[in-house]
């Protein structure tokens, strides 16, 4: 996993070129925190120890739910998925779909029962998405500059992905 402050790694900008070849536009999920204020206050001296955990467990979680060529960046506060094949209706099913299994996956953790992530649909001409990346410093700890979307209320994790985590 790269630290904050590493560069975006070379597979990912090869993933991202590949997403944007012949396009005008392109589909991203925005991925988004909530209540990491909370988390960070009970677990106390940890709370570098557990972001990194929760952050590394989730980007391991959602890249083995991805696309072959999508491509996940970490940003602060969340994460960009940069859907290479899908867009429209499906790109926003996959982003709904990926929030509620990173919700489900934490569920059952005592101390992150409360984490959960919200995530938004948003297509972007190819221009806007360059912007975005010169705003959005891509690193563990970093400004993402897409406004939260609404909650998914669906919670169930199952044993395998408990232990997975654990």
């Amino acid at each position: 996993a790269d630290s904050p402050g590493s560069p975006v790694p070379n597979d990912i900008l090869m993933r991202i070129k590949h997403a944007l070849a012949g396009k005008e536009d392109i589909d991203i999920g925005h991925f988004q925190w909530i209540n990491l204020d909370m988390i960070k206050d009970e677990v106390g001296d940890r709370w570098i120890d557990i972001r990194k955990k929760i952050y590394n467990a989730a980007a391991s979680h959602l890249e083995k739910r991805l696309g072959k060529d999508d491509a996940l960046l970490r940003c602060r506060g969340g994460f960009i998925v940069v859907y290479a094949d899908l867009t429209g209706d499906e790109a926003a099913a996959q982003t709904a779909s990926l929030a509620e299994s990173v919700n489900r996956f934490f569920l059952g953790d005592r101390v992150l029962r409360n984490l959960e992530i919200t995530a938004k649909n948003t297509r972007l001409d190819v221009s806007e998405f360059a912007d975005l990346l010169k705003r959005t410093t891509l690193e563990n700890d970093a400004p993402a500059e897409i406004p939260p979307a609404a909650n998914s209320d669906q919670h169930a994790l199952s044993a395998k992905e408990y232990s997975a985590w654990r």
